[in-house]
């Protein structure tokens, strides 16, 4: 690939394939600074990865920064995989130094081997066309520029100019899957095709190719589908509905909050179905209801909070403003409630709903379930597990940015109006 200007950063291991990206550069004139990380995973080979990268820069005149990390304690610490940790850590300080070393980009030495090894990774985990489109030849500031050459290629190339790496030998251990991939699935693709490797990647390629028509074909369907709420996103059933690309714009969306891949497929199934769908992560709520799909924040309980004259935060954010008033109500301002103060009975208190909670609706007879009452509202699943409420010690005075109760509401015979009026959050 044609590198783009700048000063470099190269990840270098002291493997055959960045020692190979390290000499290209040079050889090319580039301005560059070598990072080697030293994960402490292999002892003394580690050690000596770390002084062989050191002789050689030392050698070529290349500035370098080593770090060690705490790999095995990280990945402990963080439960996650000792792969993922290093992975973690290598980037995190990557972001460090192209500050300090004012460098433009990133190289890294994946090939083409890594691009095929990647592919067949994804496509056994279970993936969408993004994932089998393999690595990008730059992603963000990260560059690969050796994705056209084969790591066999890479090796040729340095032992024609009697350069020397280093081999690692966890490389051979298949206990980690991309080395079962390499040393065990790979040879038995060979087998049934001595020319796989290259059919792999000639489908990438087609499948990338499929994969940019499919964004711009996703791209035009989001535009016209998706809303954006404060917490979240509204995405419109009309679109979707019948439309090639609509699992894929949901999978898209979903992805962004955490939701697993299987959401995407279930929603679009019962695109058609009246509502009722509901599915949940640890921070985001999914519902499926007439018309739409909504997609926000997952309420937090919250404790009651008295309220008193003045301005009141939320916990959630947004104000309620407590005052006494004297003009000419606006009662079509649904962030508005007036009451008549001397039917209050205690101090108000601001709290979320919950099962059981009864309300009286002004202009409407008898009382109702909240529940009920917001579900004849329309009011999505969602919507009603954010409503909040003004409680008096007797009964419930206001459903927030709704209705008053009938027993509060201001009449001719009123002589105080306490207006309680909401305020949204300053973004």
């Amino acid at each position: 690939m044609q590198l783009p200007p700048g000063r470099l950063l190269v990840a270098l291991s002291g493997g055959a394939d960045s020692v190979a990206l390290l000499l290209m550069l040079l050889e090319e004139k580039r301005d560059v600074v070598a990072a080697h990380c030293n994960f402490r995973l292999r002892g003394d080979d580690a050690d000596g990865d770390e002084e062989f990268v050191r002789q050689l820069c030392f050698r070529r005149g290349v500035p370098l920064h080593v770090r060690r990390f705490q790999t095995e304690e990280v990945a402990r610490q963080r439960g996650i995989s000792i792969e993922m940790a290093a992975r973690e850590l290598r980037y995190a300080w990557f972001e460090e130094l192209l500050v300090e070393e004012k460098c433009q980009y990133v190289c890294v030495a994946h090939h083409a081997d890594d691009n095929i090894e990647t592919f067949l990774l994804n496509l056994c985990r279970g993936t969408g066309v993004r994932g089998m489109q393999g690595m990008s030849p730059q992603q963000g500031h990260i560059l690969r520029p050796l994705l056209g050459k084969t790591h066999e290629e890479l090796k040729a190339w340095l032992q024609q100019r009697g350069e020397c790496w280093r081999e690692d030998a966890t490389n051979a251990d298949t206990r980690f899957r991309r080395n079962k991939v390499r040393h065990e699935l790979l040879p038995l693709m060979r087998e049934l095709n001595p020319s796989v490797d290259a059919s792999l990647l000639k489908a990438m390629r087609s499948i990338s190719m499929a994969g940019r028509a499919l964004s711009e074909a996703v791209a035009n369907l989001m535009r016209c589908s998706m809303f954006v709420l404060p917490d979240g996103v509204k995405l419109l059933t009309e679109p979707l509905i019948g439309n090639p690309y609509a699992e894929e714009v949901l999978f898209r969306v979903l992805q962004c909050y955490h939701f697993p891949p299987s959401v995407a497929p279930d929603i679009v199934r019962h695109l058609t179905d009246k509502g009722g769908g509901y599915y949940e992560t640890s921070t985001h709520i999914a519902t499926r209801q007439p018309g739409s799909i909504e997609i926000r924040l997952r309420p937090e309980g919250g404790s009651p909070i008295v309220l008193h004259m003045g301005d009141n935060a939320l916990p959630e954010g947004g104000t309620i403003r407590m005052r006494y008033f004297d003009g000419e109500p606006d009662f079509k301002n649904k962030r508005h409630a007036y009451l008549d103060a001397d039917l209050l009975d205690g101090d108000l208190v601001y709290r979320p709903c919950e099962r059981g909670d009864r309300f009286a609706p002004y202009g409407l007879n008898g009382s109702k379930l909240i529940s009920d009452y917001l579900a004849g509202r329309k009011r999505s699943r969602i919507e009603r597990m954010h409503v909040r409420l003004v409680c008096d010690s007797r009964s419930v005075a206001w459903v927030v940015n709704d209705r008053v109760a009938r027993y509060y509401a201001i009449t001719e015979r009123t002589q105080r109006i306490l207006l309680l009026e909401y305020l949204e959050p300053e973004l």
